[in-house]
């Protein structure tokens, strides 16, 4: 379904709205089986800015995608099997369970909060499917991917990760 309406419509105008959060530390994450422990307050430490749709081509003529905000710290993390917990926002389904989610920092995805930023959710795909668990912290377990996902000429996510299996819930 055209990835949600390109993420419902890039949540909700595609507005950025700052969160105070700029340029913190990066440290190195925790190893915990294997797997970097990563803290959506590494992810969203610094202000993305969403270069515009109709932005001018970057060098060699590729699509502006901001990548060049990702800090070095965060981009060193592309490729990595990690863990992660968050908020659980479905985007696809099938079967009765969602294939596709954004693993979201926090609950104030509504119409009563503020829009968070793209450095704010992952992009997380389990082709098998997961029950979807709302309201509640899970974790996830996966590869991580760091830089621009563009679908249809919209940028949707700078972090995806490719899910291991169904998540975790936290108590």
């Amino acid at each position: 379904m055209k990835r949600c309406a390109a993420i419902l419509i890039i949540l909700l105008t595609g507005v950025s709205v700052g969160h105070g959060a700029t340029d913190r530390p990066i440290p190195e994450p925790k190893v915990v089986n294997g797997f970097l422990k990563l803290d959506f307050y590494w992810l969203s430490s610094y202000d993305f800015v969403r270069p515009a749709p109709d932005a001018p081509p970057g060098p060699g003529g590729k699509p502006a995608t901001g990548e060049e905000q990702i800090p070095p710290a965060i981009k060193k993390w592309d490729g990595a099997k990690v863990i992660l917990t968050g908020f659980m926002l479905p985007t696809n389904f099938s079967e009765g369970k969602t294939t596709e989610f954004l693993l979201m920092a926090n609950l104030m995805l509504c119409c009563y909060a503020t829009v968070p930023k793209i450095n704010d959710w992952v992009l997380v795909r389990l082709p098998a499917g997961a029950d979807v668990v709302q309201d509640q912290p899970i974790t996830f377990r996966g590869k991580f991917h760091v830089g621009a996902q563009i679908d249809d000429g919209i940028l949707t996510a700078v972090y995806e990760m490719d899910a291991d299996g169904p998540g975790k819930i936290e108590e």
